[in-house]
């Protein structure tokens, strides 16, 4: 660390917590992400509420993600999927600027391919982000 600390432009992404939920679109929306690791290295699962269920006050801010794991129950697949740190910070800060509600939303793939898409979107901006690395398999039943 003394030698090469982190850039310190990444301290205050690594510090900043959003109001984020996960919205699911033409995907299958499962109960909860059984796995969400965060940019400044937290881990967590993350309860997924229904579309038209509100804001839960008791849900308290979260820095933006790096890496989801879920599984669409419709379609019985599993999706591993890495964000890029940068690239899904500065989509936070945009779409999530002053306090803003933000919603990661989760779309199928263009083209009928395999996997999702992943975008960043609140009522000031939508943000798609394009540096996604995903892999996706047949879930096991449970």
């Amino acid at each position: 660390m003394r030698e090469q600390p982190p850039p310190a432009r990444r301290w205050a992404a690594y510090r900043t917590r959003y109001r984020w939920r996960a919205v699911f679109d033409g995907v299958g929306r499962p109960d909860v992400l059984d796995r969400v690791e965060f940019v400044n290295g937290e881990r967590d699962a993350v309860r997924v509420p229904a579309p038209e269920a509100a804001a839960d006050p008791t849900d308290a801010p979260r820095p933006a993600p790096r890496f989801v794991l879920f599984t669409d129950p419709a379609a019985q697949r599993n999706h591993w999927v890495t964000l890029d740190d940068e690239e899904v910070a500065a989509a936070f800060a945009r779409a999530g600027a002053d306090g803003r509600a933000v919603d990661l939303v989760v779309a199928p793939a263009a083209g009928g391919a395999p996997g999702v898409r992943i975008a960043v979107r609140s009522d000031a901006a939508t943000v798609p982000l394009v540096k996604v690395q995903q892999e996706s398999y047949a879930a096991r039943a449970r």
